[in-house]
């Protein structure tokens, strides 16, 4: 969006998970809070695999409208974009910008190398085990429900640029 991109279209991951319609929420909000509606035609889903993100990028491309950037929920996807982009001889970063999210190795492998928002895995690891441990000493009485938020940031790398006609 700060780059100058109104038609974005976002990768999804399936429905069902909750990561997904997390991600999915954060998309659309980013979306609404800059004045820009979501288009449906810009919205597919793929199922956080290299294959599902191809397909998911092929319906976005062939489209009546293709956007000018891409958002997809976890970087196979993403990774998938670019390198179905590039085969059909579409500039990325210069004719489209494409993100992922997680952070993952494959993010450096891809080139360009994927922006992306990092993930603080080993802080989700320390937060999962010790609510793990507090809940087998609390016993099934005292066991409570909790949701953790981790802080995440965005990489900048080469994959995204601005928006040119």
């Amino acid at each position: 969006i700060e780059l100058g991109h109104r038609r974005i279209a976002h990768i999804r991951g399936p429905a069902g998970h909750l990561s997904s319609r997390s991600r999915h929420d954060g998309f659309v909000a980013a979306l609404t809070e800059a004045g820009l509606d979501v288009d449906p035609d810009l919205v597919a889903e793929g199922h956080f695999t290299f294959d599902s993100g191809l397909g998911a990028m092929s319906t976005l491309l062939d489209g009546r409208r293709p956007p000018t950037a891409v958002f997809a929920a976890n970087d196979d996807m993403a990774a998938a974009a670019v390198a179905l982009a590039r085969s059909r001889n579409i500039s990325v970063p210069d004719q489209m910008s494409i993100a992922g999210f997680d952070d993952t190795s494959l993010a450096l492998c891809v080139f360009p190398a994927l922006t992306t928002v990092h993930q603080p895995v080993a802080h989700m690891a320390e937060q999962a085990i010790a609510h793990l441990v507090s809940a087998v000493r609390a016993g099934p009485e005292g066991r409570v429900k909790q949701t953790y938020v981790v802080p995440h940031r965005l990489v900048f790398r080469g994959s995204t640029g601005p928006f040119s006609l």
